[in-house]
């Protein structure tokens, strides 16, 4: 089984060659934010590119996704390449409203990377594996692996409400200290203990360890998630390892993910601990 999500601005399709202008800017820090505009499974109407006001569903949302991005370029004099999972709308809208507005040196760090989901794309996916879900965009972690091209090896994935307060390339470094089978590094969802498991089960909400992942902020070996095709294949194979008792091998347990990305990759990596990367808690 193999997801084919490669629907971008810059024109990814299954079997194309790679567009360079995909690939990340050499020698930068690869981080990447999900910054719907709309929902997902809704298109968002239609607007000019000055068209934004007070009122709009997102606009709390693109103010996160400002400061966030904001935080990371005050800390750091790294180069980045950002890429940012949205629609058409919000391509746009970043290009327009966020980068074109920072400083010629500030837009000389970056370069920016939008990777448009098609909601269609993503409804098979889900209906394919059995999630009760509707399409949400925090899914595209996910498959963040097999959205972009054998040339990301490494991403940095934060979410838009994460204010940054240390220089991200001491983040970014932390990708050297991953052993041979580690893909996937994040810090301990504190939500997880002993006493708030018993809080979540209460209101119906599984958790599949009380070590699990917070998946805030995340360092992503993207070239071995793609071998092992995290999203599909491996994820299948940790949810029959942990819950012997479901009886259909090809799709997951959708009574098990009710916390979307975080109850994916938090499954995963409790049938498979070696795959697992603790950051430290400063992150």
């Amino acid at each position: 089984m193999e997801l084919d999500i490669r629907l971008t601005s810059a024109g990814l399709a299954n079997g194309n060659p790679v567009d360079p202008h995909v690939c990340p800017k050499p020698g930068s820090v690869v981080l990447s934010f999900v910054a719907g505009y709309g929902s997902l499974s809704t298109p968002t109407k239609a607007y000019s590119k000055d068209d934004i006001t007070p009122d709009d569903a997102w606009q709390r949302m693109h103010a996160q996704f400002i400061r966030s991005l904001k935080s990371v370029l005050l800390h750091s004099d790294a180069n980045i390449t950002l890429i940012v999972y949205t629609n058409s709308f919000g391509m746009d809208i970043i290009q327009s409203h966020v980068i074109d507005k920072f400083h010629p040196r500030v837009q000389a760090r970056l370069k920016y990377i939008p990777i448009v989901l098609d909601p269609n794309v993503v409804q098979v996916y889900i209906t394919r594996m059995g999630f009760a879900w509707d399409p949400r965009w925090a899914i595209s972690k996910i498959f963040a692996y097999d959205s972009l091209p054998p040339c990301v090896e490494w991403a940095i994935q934060i979410d838009t409400d994460v204010i940054m307060v240390g220089d991200i390339k001491n983040l970014w470094s932390l990708r050297h200290s991953f052993n041979s089978t580690q893909l996937l590094g994040g810090v301990p969802e504190t939500a997880y203990s002993t006493r708030n498991m018993i809080k979540l089960q209460n209101k119906k909400i599984f958790v599949p360890s009380s070590i699990g992942f917070n998946s805030g902020v995340l360092i992503m070996n993207l070239k071995r998630m793609r071998d092992v095709n995290f999203g599909e294949d491996l994820l299948l194979e940790a949810n029959k390892k942990l819950y012997p008792e479901w009886n259909n091998p090809n799709k997951i347990d959708p009574a098990k993910f009710h916390q979307l990305d975080q109850d994916v990759f938090n499954t995963v990596l409790t049938a498979y601990p070696s795959m697992r990367f603790q950051l430290p808690f400063r992150w």
